[in-house]
């Protein structure tokens, strides 16, 4: 995980945030304030009770319905940087044949710490930083489940760290590790627009936080350094909540399960890494005793055929694995983990459904 150090350099983080053996995140609560009662919920990656065999394939010819729903995965590191694209259909991985986005450089390099939503039947990416150049990306691409298009428009600064998350027929962005920013944007598709903020807004470093959609509201919550705050945006302004309950985290996982936000794991501060499963129902958040995953960060999750998919991550310093390659569903009560074979452990990647 060396090449955190240069992300976090080039994204202006204080170096006393890179402490942890294994990590290099500092989440500590500078504020004081209580946390709720942390379950870590850990299980290892071989103790759930249901194991679900599934295969994986890399394609060689076009045999899959590009049309039907299908969860995307692009990029990362790991052992390595990666430039691969992958697909779940909800019953098998498949590493996809195509073209890769390019970096702003001409060079098809791979990237991390970029940010993807849905769109309609698309798939929006933005941002990253370029592997191995460790140059901040402010491209956009869609995915529309044949092939990568880069769109040349106007957009957005250059970012990492950033999040996003769709609302009604706009994609929703917040903020990056990058300077810190703490502006907010829509694409519809066709052109990004920055909202005007003219009144309160999650403001602060919002470097590597998270959001996901409940009903007509986008929720944010977390990130380096940030307070534990819960914030909406109903594609106007931005509320903060009134709701208490996860403690102080970044690098963790959002998705939107049904009418509710789910969140798991993430960095506490640079020795405490969680495992701890959360919901938010818009108005309140509620812990789950649940075991499921092992404690982890910089994964990520989307929603597909009525679960929540969760890959891999970054292990604890010490741990059994550096970074996980595992695969995990969520139906809103219990964790499960397949036995899938799929994209090489990583973390940094991200991914979204479409």
């Amino acid at each position: 995980m060396k090449s955190f150090v240069s992300f976090l350099a080039l994204s202006g983080l204080p170096l006393a945030l890179l402490a942890c053996g294994g990590s290099t995140h500092d989440t500590s609560d500078a504020g004081g304030e209580a946390q709720a009662p942390i379950d870590s919920g850990v299980v290892g990656p071989l103790d759930a009770s249901v194991d679900v065999a599934i295969d994986v394939a890399v394609e060689a010819a076009p045999t899959r319905d590009a049309s039907a729903p299908a969860m995307l995965l692009y990029s990362g590191d790991g052992e390595g940087f990666y430039d691969d694209t992958w697909e779940w259909s909800g019953t098998s991985w498949t590493q996809l044949n195509v073209a890769q986005p390019d970096t702003a450089d001409g060079g098809s390099l791979g990237r991390s710490m970029h940010a993807m939503a849905q769109l309609g039947k698309e798939v929006v990416l933005f941002g990253g930083v370029a592997n191995p150049g460790q140059f901040d990306l402010g491209d956009t691409w869609t995915w529309d489940g044949i092939a990568w298009t880069q769109l040349h428009i106007a957009g957005p600064p250059a970012r990492n760290g950033h999040v996003m998350a769709t609302l009604g027929n706009k994609v929703v962005m917040y903020g990056g590790c990058t300077g810190p920013l703490t502006d907010t944007w829509t694409f519809d598709g066709t052109a990004w627009t920055q909202v005007a903020m003219t009144g309160p807004n999650p403001g602060n470093f919002r470097c590597a936080s998270a959001m996901a959609t409940v009903g007509s509201n986008v929720v944010l919550f977390g990130g380096v350094g940030a307070n534990p705050d819960t914030w909406l945006f109903d594609g106007t302004s931005w509320t903060q909540s009134s709701a208490t309950g996860p403690g102080m985290r970044a690098y963790f996982a959002m998705g939107t399960l049904g009418s509710k936000a789910v969140m798991f794991g993430g960095e506490h501060d640079a020795n405490t890494f969680l495992a701890d499963t959360w919901t938010f129902d818009g108005t309140s958040w509620t812990q789950l005793m649940i075991t499921g995953p092992a404690q982890r960060f910089h994964h990520a999750m989307a929603p597909l055929g009525g679960l929540l998919v969760l890959f891999g991550g970054g292990g604890p310093a010490g741990g059994p694995v550096p970074w996980y390659g595992d695969t995990w569903t969520f139906d809103g009560a219990a964790w499960t983990m397949l036995t899938a074979t799929g994209p090489v452990g990583r973390l940094t990647y991200t991914i979204a459904s479409r």
